[in-house]
């Protein structure tokens, strides 16, 4: 008899639990590769090869190394699709900075442009529009900036 009681108890908690109408809210979505440790952070390239991070003395690092004339971001940095480049923002001597790491070429030697002072009261997203261009605007895909270069190798 009280097999069949602790049975019906169950059945009963289970019918509450499946029917209940409450929902549960959601946890905020985070993108797998962006992850934050303690004082540190870190973003995983998207063919999971190389590793940017920000060390908890400030300095940006890529795949243990760091990176010669970067500073700390002011957004989360971008890869291109392709995880051969790497693109941020940040405050230079100048005023606002895109950065770019281009890991076919020296990553020790990134591009840097100096972003007019539009640019620099709002621009708060950096987005890849093609593999040598990036814009930097507001939101996602409605650039302010857009910024684009050529490489040759020789």
């Amino acid at each position: 008899m009280r097999r069949t009681g602790l049975r019906t108890l169950v059945g009963v908690i289970c019918a509450l639990g499946c029917s209940s109408s409450a929902s549960v809210p959601a946890r905020p979505h985070r993108p797998p590769e962006w992850r934050r440790p303690c004082s540190a952070w870190f973003i995983v390239s998207p063919d999971r090869r190389h590793r940017v991070e920000l060390g908890a003395s400030g300095q940006l690092q890529l795949d243990g190394q760091p990176l010669a004339g970067a500073g700390k971001p002011l957004v989360r940095p971008v890869w291109r699709r392709d995880s051969r480049a790497l693109a941020l923002l940040q405050r230079g001597a100048s005023g606002l900075e895109l950065l770019v790491v281009l890991l076919d070429s020296d990553p020790q030697q990134p591009l840097v442009w100096s972003l007019p002072t539009v640019a620099s009261q709002s621009c708060r997203e950096v987005f890849w529009i093609a593999p040598q261009r990036i814009g930097v605007g507001e939101k996602a895909l409605v650039p302010r900036v857009v910024v684009s270069w050529t490489t040759t190798f020789a």
